[in-house]
């Protein structure tokens, strides 16, 4: 993770002052059509795997487990490699529609590599679920270095966006490569098939079914339909801008400790409430991950508001300028829904999954307010309307799991974050003066970061109970907030 986090962020930064706005929205694009492709040619074949690998692993029901895998390999090979075929197909219309030169010409270059990114994805799954996530991190940490390795070298030599999208492919087949002798060399060849089991056709296609029309939901409500929509009014151009400052976002908010451990904390959510089938639990276990989610995301937040204009100008280039407003909306958004993150593990826990279903409609919602303000707003009307439409979707589920379990908010401990950060803010406020360049500025965060902890380790938010068990994960007595 430290490797990805540090080394993807050099390589993001790199491409985004190499490529123009533009070129960087046609990447994005790219990469939005990766979702939708994923999706609709999927059917609920990650799903599936996630579910049903571990508990044939766990009745050591080989046979079906080796099965099912090659089984979704395949299906996914043959529906992805079918709908990408169609893109292209249809590249004239679709170029057009998208305001994309010569879209054929990268569809043609990145349509081997959408089919190779996709198996990628469901090898991962396999060796996740099959508990070989050394192997998985081993092959993860050697796509980074070759994917950063390769998009740095066709940039230096002047290749641009082409050159871009080429490293993406090369390393991914390496990825793909890589996870497929894991697979082989630490399972399938040390688990021969003993005897043959009947395939559960019927119990992995329901699920499978009901896994996809609920992504099918789901996808409306990404950024990549917002990517779609600004290319068809406005241009990829447009589609730069705003991409870029969902990119900040993302790329701070993926190494929370919440999302890093997401694979631990999940199983161990729903142990925990079987355990004891106390509501009172799941309300103490999802305030702890909000506390824990805002304790990173408010105080990055109002650094974006304060320093955004430094952080582009000496980290991005002042061609991004533009990003700025969409950049502050965005950021504030994610605090607000950090305020209710997590209730789908409690809908999930009671067994009220029907909700999360419910909640789609709010898709519904950021496409057709997307198409009304578009023209007239732009790029911030578009981060407003998806912005808002997520944290209603949250909203929406916490209403229902108060309704379903009494659960209350510590609202307390929020609001110590909150005003933690914004003493911090007022610093750094003070001292942007002070930014004339890259050093500068990141003297300034440092000691905004410093203080933030200084005035967090005096105004505490998390309680005893919460300290201990952070310190008990990372074994060291230094979690003192």
């Amino acid at each position: 993770m430290v490797t990805r986090a540090i080394f993807g962020a050099l390589v993001t930064i790199y491409m985004v002052r190499k490529l123009s706005v533009k070129e960087y929205g046609i990447y994005n694009i790219l990469f939005a059509l990766i979702g939708y492709i994923s999706v609709f040619s999927s059917f609920g074949v990650l799903n599936i795997f996630q579910r049903y690998i571990p508990e044939l692993y766990k009745k050591k029901d080989i046979c079906s487990l080796k099965s099912l895998v090659i089984r979704g390999l395949l299906l996914r090979m043959i529906l992805s490699a079918t709908f990408v075929g169609l893109v292209i197909l249809f590249s004239d219309k679709v170029g057009r529609l998208l305001q994309v030169d010569n879209w054929l010409g990268y569809l043609k270059l990145f349509s081997f590599g959408i089919v190779i990114f996709l198996e990628v994805k469901l090898l991962n799954m396999v060796l996740i679920s099959l508990f070989l996530h050394k192997y998985q991190s081993i092959s993860d940490m050697i796509y980074v270095l070759i994917r950063g390795g390769f998009i740095c070298f066709f940039l230096v030599r002047g290749f641009g966006l082409t050159g871009v999208l080429c490293g993406e492919v090369i390393a991914w087949g390496v990825f793909l490569l890589m996870l497929s002798f894991f697979y082989y060399s630490k399972f399938s060849r040390l688990h021969p098939v003993e005897h043959k089991t009947k395939f559960a056709t019927k119990r992995f296609f329901r699920y499978g079914g009901y896994s996809f029309l609920n992504q099918v939901g789901g996808v409306i409500f990404n950024v990549y339909t917002d990517y779609f929509i600004l290319s068809a009014f406005l241009g990829p151009a447009a589609v730069g801008i705003y991409s870029f400052a969902n990119k900040i976002i993302t790329m701070y908010s993926r190494y929370l400790p919440h999302v890093v451990f997401q694979n631990v904390i999940t199983p161990a959510f729903f142990t925990k409430y079987a355990e004891t089938g106390d509501p009172k639990d799941l309300e103490r276990m999802v305030n702890f991950l909000v506390k824990l989610s805002s304790f990173f995301l408010f105080p990055f937040a109002v650094g974006i508001l304060v320093l955004g204009d430094k952080m582009i100008i000496h980290i991005f280039g002042s061609k991004y300028l533009d990003s700025l407003i969409p950049l502050w909306i965005v950021a504030l958004f994610a605090v607000s829904s950090a305020c209710v993150t997590s209730m789908g593990l409690v809908l999930k826990a009671i067994e009220k999954v029907e909700i999360l279903l419910y909640g789609k409609i709010f898709a519904i919602y950021n496409l057709v307010a997307d198409i009304l303000v578009v023209k007239r707003y732009g790029v911030i009307g578009i981060a407003v309307v998806t912005g808002s439409a997520v944290l209603l979707q949250k909203i929406f589920y916490y209403l229902y799991v108060r309704k379903y379990t009494g659960f209350c908010i510590d609202w307390k401990g929020l609001i110590t974050i909150l005003i933690n950060s914004i003493l911090m803010g007022l610093l750094i406020y003070f001292l942007r003066a002070i930014i004339t360049n890259l050093y500068t500025f990141v003297l300034v965060t440092t000691v905004g970061a410093a203080v933030y902890l200084l005035f967090a380790y005096f105004n505490k938010s998390f309680s005893q109970k919460e300290r201990n068990v952070v310190n008990k994960i990372i074994t060291k007595p230094i979690f003192v907030f």
